[in-house]
């Protein structure tokens, strides 16, 4: 797990990991590194290469944007705000983590949290997510005040 600082040098050597998971403490920092990621990936090309999503996605929606192409033949970036694991269903969740799993490594998956704190001893998922992501290439950063 990175901290605000391993990941702000991650992304000046450029956003190469096709997901990242960012909670933390301080939502203004969050959504800070949130934004530098999908700046880092699609550019310019924000309004054709950007799928936004808040927590309300199914999985099966989140799937779709990510098999998607392109517009320009870069990178497509998907992102997700606020999704609570806790609450999706067995059925959700399991989707959920064939989506991570299966992830392609030409787009980018941008999950963070800015409007409510993830509880790392509390949640009941957060470790198996967090084994997911890392497991499948992707970064995990906490970033707090």
């Amino acid at each position: 797990m990175l901290n605000e600082f391993e990941l702000k040098n991650l992304i000046a050597k450029g956003a190469n990991n096709h997901i990242y998971f960012l909670f933390g403490d301080d939502p203004y920092l969050v959504k800070t590194y949130a934004d530098k990621i999908i700046k880092e990936v699609v550019g310019d090309n924000a309004d054709l290469d950007l799928t936004s999503f808040d927590y309300n996605v199914i999985p099966a929606e989140i799937n779709d944007a990510l098999s998607q192409f392109s517009f320009l033949g870069c990178r497509k970036c998907v992102s997700v705000s606020n999704l609570n694991f806790d609450e999706l269903t067995a059925s959700e969740y399991k989707d959920l983590k064939s989506v991570i799993e299966n992830a392609p490594d030409n787009n980018c998956l941008v999950l963070y949290f800015d409007s409510f704190v993830v509880d790392k001893k509390r949640s009941k998922r957060y470790k198996k997510k967090k084994k997911i992501i890392e497991t499948a290439g992707g970064v995990v950063a906490e970033l707090n005040h």
